[in-house]
């Protein structure tokens, strides 16, 4: 897959591959670890990588010995700088997103005394996420169509809706419901009107269930959702189901927080390695949430389904494609 191709790479840049010895382990029992985030041009309350990624350094300052900061990206022309200016500062940079990998694969090699932690390091499959999403998408929809308002065509997303397609298919085969797809890019992550506008446009093509993989971009859509009492929506990356109760059916997850967190406890105790590691559902890295508010608009057969589901994407006895090839070659598997 090209995305953990580029995480393969990346994890060797920063493992000193280009013949930097690396950072020196840190030492438990020493001063506290300073640590700056450098997000991407969503930033904080985007409600998908930068956030759940901050939750992680919010959990490490609670229980680890850990001094935070944090630089908010305003445009992709400010990832080099930034991330050099917080290497200078911290011992530790963490990044986000895909479209800031180039900037951390220039910058590291300049900085071997710093650790550089990036999400891309801890690859998710995020074909797993957007399948519970479809799932729960063709499950709900009263209308028969259901849409998706995606980011930008880069290989996560790619990932993210190849499996959502799947995950409607097996409904569509374990239920013997026809289901419709409409899919729309808006071709940025930071566009919040530009959300709201697309997703005007899956409503006027009948869709009643949205899945938003667009981040920030994808808060247009929960605000057309509290003018549009009809209209549900599936959530990317953070549980937010809170935020609209009863609305958001359910909230796929990629626990990007917990790979921060990991890596800064080994960072803490000395025992970092870098290289490359992928998460799925069998290794904790992607769930979909409780579904607290949301259960009761769901049958006993339904739920049981999602639990289906669930247990075999962890067990990995149910594959989701994640490349467009995987897709086209798919065959939905009915499951009773």
């Amino acid at each position: 897959m090209p995305n953990r191709m580029l995480a393969l790479v990346l994890a060797l840049a920063l493992a000193g591959a280009a013949g930097a010895a690396g950072p020196e382990p840190a030492r438990p029992g020493g001063p506290a670890l300073s640590v700056v985030v450098v997000t991407d041009e969503a930033g904080l309350g985007d409600q998908g990588f930068n956030d759940v990624a901050w939750e992680g350094i919010l959990r490490a300052e609670r229980e680890l010995d850990v001094r935070k900061d944090i630089i908010e990206s305003r445009s992709q022309s400010e990832y080099v700088s930034n991330l050099n200016y917080a290497a200078q500062r911290a011992q530790v940079v963490v990044s986000v997103g895909f479209i800031i990998a180039d900037a951390v694969g220039r910058v590291a090699p300049a900085h071997p005394d710093t650790y550089f932690i990036h999400v891309l390091c801890f690859d998710f499959k995020s074909e797993q996420a957007g399948f519970l999403a479809g799932c729960v998408c063709a499950l709900y929809t009263k209308k028969g169509q259901v849409g998706v308002v995606a980011g930008r065509r880069i290989p996560p997303v790619k990932a993210y809706l190849n499996g959502f397609q799947a995950g409607v298919a097996t409904v569509e085969a374990t239920f013997e419901k026809k289901v419709g797809q409409h899919i729309v890019y808006a071709g940025t992550f930071n566009d919040p009107v530009k959300g709201k506008s697309l997703g005007q446009a899956l409503l006027a093509r009948g869709c009643d269930v949205i899945f938003k993989a667009a981040g920030n971009t994808g808060v247009g859509v929960l605000e057309l959702a509290r003018e549009r009492p009809h209209l549900f929506i599936v959530a990317e990356d953070l549980d937010i189901d809170d935020r609209l109760p009863g609305r958001i059916l359910a909230s796929t997850r990629k626990r990007i927080d917990v790979a921060v967190f990991t890596a800064l406890k080994e960072i803490g105790e000395g025992r970092f390695r870098p290289g490359h590691r992928l998460l799925g559902m069998k290794e904790g890295g992607i769930g979909l949430s409780e579904m607290k508010f949301t259960r009761h608009l769901f049958n006993p057969e339904q739920l049981s389904f999602l639990q289906r589901v669930k247990q075999g994407l962890s067990e990995e006895t149910l594959t989701a494609p994640a490349t467009d090839d995987q897709r086209k070659t798919y065959t939905p598997t009915v499951l009773r």
